[in-house]
């Protein structure tokens, strides 16, 4: 399986759903995602659902690649048309996760939780205008079989 999917089905939610080790080519090419998420030119939320601990560890050369990635114009974009970003992450990363704060990183309201329902009823909250939350545990579901994915999206 692909270590990083995404979905753009139900725009303009951005799902990607991390599960196991991505290298920094799997990582690349998840930037280049950002990018064409970012060329629509349109306002949007991000959801990221880490589904193991293992997603949550950097390739070496990661950290580099999304710092420069940033600074190139992406940290920009993102606080120009990213409306919030809520990261799932495993319960037993939940810990040490939920000290970093997703406005102070990204410059967008966020939230890190540690739980699917938990991101969802936050993102429900503050966007009910949106309309297809129903679908979204559907869809993150379709990312983990490889089934219906938007690849790049």
């Amino acid at each position: 399986m692909t270590p990083i999917r995404t979905n753009t089905a139900i725009w303009p939610l951005a799902i990607a759903v991390y599960h196991g080790p991505a290298s920094l080519d799997d990582h690349l090419a998840h930037l280049a995602d950002w990018n064409r998420w970012f060329a629509r030119g349109q306002r949007f939320i991000v959801l990221r659902v880490f589904m193991d601990e293992a997603a949550l560890e950097q390739a070496d050369g990661v950290a580099r690649a999304t710092k420069q990635w940033l600074s190139d114009g992406a940290g920009d974009a993102i606080r120009s048309q990213v409306d919030a970003m809520v990261n799932i992450v495993p319960p037993s990363a939940y810990a040490r996760m939920a000290v970093l704060s997703v406005e102070k990183v990204f410059g967008v309201p966020g939230l890190i939780a540690a739980g699917l329902p938990e991101g969802l009823d936050w993102l429900r909250s503050r966007f009910p205008e949106f309309g297809q939350w129903e679908c979204v545990t559907t869809v993150v579901q379709d990312c983990l079989r490889g089934a219906a994915t938007d690849f790049g999206g």
